[in-house]
């Protein structure tokens, strides 16, 4: 089994995500990212092009890396990115660009009400 890793590329232009998988590097605009997703010790990223990447690191990890380019961590399995969310109901639940509801934890609740404040 061959490790995936990803690494953060930024241009004065975009952001760039250089997913390695097998031999390659696959570059993935950070903007076409709609979630990430637990999956054990890994992370299953998934693109506006229905693409997805799974690679080797947690969520938590990821977290820490996207949350400055406009990642929220909706519950305990779950980043968005806050560019591909359609709508939001009834500060409970996030639906993303491909019409996906993901719904957002008690804990993580006071953050998004304070997102929709902020993008508002």
């Amino acid at each position: 089994m061959t490790q995936n890793h990803i690494f953060l590329k930024e241009s004065s232009s975009t952001s760039k995500i250089l997913v390695h998988i097998g031999n390659e590097y696959i570059a993935v605009d950070i903007n076409d990212i709609i979630k990430c997703e637990a999956d054990g010790n890994y992370s299953l990223f998934t693109a506006s092009n229905k693409s997805t990447y799974l690679v080797s690191k947690s969520l938590k990890y990821y977290e820490g890396l996207l949350s400055k380019k406009g990642f929220f961590r909706a519950n305990r399995s779950t980043l968005i990115n806050i560019n591909q969310i359609h709508s939001i109901y009834k500060k409970e639940a996030i639906t993303l660009s491909n019409k996906e509801r993901i719904v957002v934890s008690i804990r993580n609740k006071p953050k998004l009400i304070e997102l929709i404040k902020r993008l508002s």
